[in-house]
């Protein structure tokens, strides 16, 4: 008799950190750490000191120059270079697309076990990549499907158009209608309104 029982666990990894092939449009952030969503809205990052990412942690410098690791779990994020890194599950993801919605994405490690009663379990660990979308207005956090993007598609009459013409499938195309949308809509933060 064999049974299956998956249980994900919080370890996480980014895929693709130095890829510049990503298509974020620049955005003129200060560079710094933001404890919240609100400080985010506003540019007004807490910590301006300098700061850098090491695989998906983020360092800043204390008052005697010494590298200290920031916790993730008390900070929305920091913007970095030309980079924005949302703070989830604790570690740091780069803001793939930016515009109202930010999509970013998160590896996440599902932990497998498969066993028979006779002969024991075997335990093993399967990647599962997972995409996240912001809702810059809100401060919501979803993951990136058709059902949750669909409100958002249905407001623009372009994109219901589009889909309607050309038939498209929409669970395949997330990514490619968040983009459109985020053509139509860019990010709106207090600081250049």
């Amino acid at each position: 008799m064999i049974f299956l029982l998956s249980v994900v666990i919080s370890s996480y990894a980014q895929e693709g950190w130095d890829d510049e092939s990503d298509y974020s449009p620049a955005i003129e952030l200060k560079q710094g750490i933001y404890f919240t969503f609100e400080e985010f809205k506003k540019d007004a990052p807490s910590i301006t000191t300098e700061i850098e990412i090491r695989e998906e942690s983020l360092f800043t410098k204390d008052s005697i120059n010494k590298w200290i690791e920031v916790d993730a779990d008390k900070v929305w994020g920091c913007f970095l270079g030309s980079k924005l890194y949302i703070s989830y599950e604790a570690r740091f993801w780069k803001s793939l697309n930016m515009g109202s919605l930010m999509h970013f994405a998160v590896i996440d490690y599902k932990t497998v076990v498969q066993g028979d009663l006779m002969y024991g379990a075997t335990v093993s660990q399967e990647p599962v990549s997972l995409q996240m979308f912001l809702d810059t207005k809100t401060g919501k956090l979803m993951k990136l499907n058709y059902r949750h993007l669909k409100p958002y598609i249905e407001n623009e009459p372009s994109l219901v158009k589009y889909i309607t013409k050309n038939k498209i499938n929409k669970s395949k195309q997330t990514v490619l209608l968040l983009k459109a949308y985020n053509e139509l809509h860019p990010v709106k933060l207090q600081s250049n309104e």
